[in-house]
């Protein structure tokens, strides 16, 4: 039976709207036809015709019926509809997002740099502005210079060094006869021996550099009074000033467009997270999907879902440890860390904080200062993924039918399917390289090689932790053809 039942909505199609109109014509016009005949309302017939003429009128606005329950459904409601629903769960359709890129700001000790600041790249022309105020200080620093004051014999020269866990004093005595390159290359060397495997410290010239060895994670430094700071680098993302997918290289966002008195340098150590157009409707239906927890009483759902929803994240995935010790993936006691590619710090230590358990730290190798409803400054620590640079190496054997740039689209499909098939923690599959590589004509694959040093000779998956992610770059693509 048409109509709206407890089974959902079965609507009248043209033939049946057709047919009960004929059906109900024979009990309101039978009274007028000679007994003994039959009405006719056959297509030929007057009454016939009358009925064709209103039959997709009705067909209307059964149709009607059906879009208005349809977009009741979110897995149906297409455009406004689909808006106003998911609007029930807090959700709103993403608009046109920019670009971001990750890339660390080098300069003198205690340098401002405001928002608004501009940085561009000289091989594309994108530009793209700092979204809030950097101050060059030493807390959640990358790397750090430093020089000494005075040099003093038998004096104790200090680093401390904070991980927003653990807070250590790395300390060198100098001799009794003490230079300040003495000075430089013993604390050098006592951060290299208890820390060389998340720091380097380098000498040089008169100052000494202590860097995190993979470019992300931020720490908190001190120095005794006999040593002070004269450079610090620090991280931070940069958006593109124009909506849209807007690719941007690493190492290509070089250049300081809005110059600042002690702002010496910048480098991009990893791709831009593309931007993306409006939100289409499948997306969002997955959103909605994913994002079922917001209201939700297990505060890590909600806080997934929170930051899942903003501008620019690609990938969140949320670890804790609830136990007492330490666990394997190096979280400290009773804390938390999120590990999330993409979006702007500000934005996503807000989220942070506001979900926060009570009681329970944060974790992480980024951390960012928020301010309270107190109007106190917090300290919020994330997790940056890193990367594993993969490097291909292919020899093939070509045709006729393979096109004059095929090297280049060959290079192309590769980066293109390692860049949108990449996910924190999951292997490069060795095997699925061939699905890109069938798209070009003209042929054959001889030899295809993957690893993670240039001239690779693997043919196996590569892994990567559970907190990286694997990148390919054009230049790591060696291609010969014969």
């Amino acid at each position: 039976m048409a109509g709206l039942t407890n089974q959902g909505l079965e609507v009248k199609r043209l033939p049946q709207v057709r047919e009960d109109l004929r059906k109900e014509s024979v009990g309101v016009f039978n009274d007028l036809v000679t007994e003994g005949e039959i009405l006719d309302t056959s297509s030929a017939s007057t009454l016939g015709r009358l009925i064709g003429l209103i039959s997709p009128a009705e067909v209307d606005l059964w149709e009607a019926v059906q879009q208005i329950y349809s977009a009741f459904d979110p897995n149906s409601a297409e455009g406004i509809a689909l808006d106003n629903l998911v609007a029930f769960s807090g959700i709103v359709r993403k608009g046109a997002t920019r670009s971001t890129a990750r890339v660390l700001f080098r300069g003198d000790f205690n340098v401002s740099i405001p928002a608004g600041s501009l940085v561009s790249s000289s091989y594309t022309n994108n530009r793209f502005t700092v979204p809030s105020n950097v101050r060059l200080d030493s807390t959640g620093a990358v790397s750090i210079v430093a020089q000494v004051q005075t040099v003093t014999n038998s004096a104790q020269y200090t680093l401390n060094y904070n991980n927003g866990t653990n807070s250590v004093a790395l300390t060198y005595t100098s001799s009794s006869s003490a230079t300040e390159l003495e000075i430089l290359n013993g604390l050098a060397g006592v951060i290299n021996l208890n820390y060389g495997s998340i720091l380097t410290a380098t000498v040089i010239g008169s100052t000494l550099e202590v860097s995190s060895d993979d470019l992300v994670t931020q720490n908190n430094y001190g120095l005794s009074g006999n040593l002070f700071f004269t450079k610090v680098v620090k991280g931070l993302t940069v958006q593109a000033i124009e909506v849209g997918v807007i690719e941007q290289a690493t190492e290509t966002i070089d250049t300081i467009t809005t110059p600042v008195f002690g702002w010496d340098s910048i480098y991009q150590f990893e791709p831009a997270i593309t931007g993306s157009l409006r939100e289409s409707d499948s997306k969002l239906r997955q959103r909605f999907n994913d994002t079922k927890y917001t209201i939700g009483s297990n505060i890590l759902d909600a806080l997934y879902s929170d930051l899942i929803t903003l501008d620019g994240v690609e990938n969140v995935t949320i670890y804790e440890n609830v136990s007492a010790e330490v666990d394997a993936k190096g979280i400290p006691p009773h804390s938390f860390m999120v590990l999330i590619r993409g979006g702007l710090e500000q934005e996503i230590s807000e989220v942070i904080w506001r979900n926060r358990p009570a009681g329970i730290a944060t974790y992480g190798n980024s951390v960012f200062l928020i301010t309270d409803i107190f109007g106190n400054q917090k300290e919020v620590y994330f997790q940056r993924p890193s990367f594993a640079d993969i490097y291909i190496s292919l020899d093939l054997t070509v045709n006729p039918d393979f096109p004059p740039d095929g090297v280049e689209q060959v290079r192309s499909a590769l980066f293109d399917y390692i860049r949108s098939s990449a996910v924190v923690g999951e292997p490069v599959v060795y095997s699925r390289l061939y699905t890109p590589l069938n798209s070009i004509p003209g042929h054959q694959v001889d030899s295809l090689t993957i690893g993670l040093t240039p001239n690779p000779t693997g043919t196996s998956n590569i892994s990567v932790d559970f907190d990286q992610m694997h990148k390919l770059e054009i230049g790591n693509i060696e291609v010969s053809t014969a």
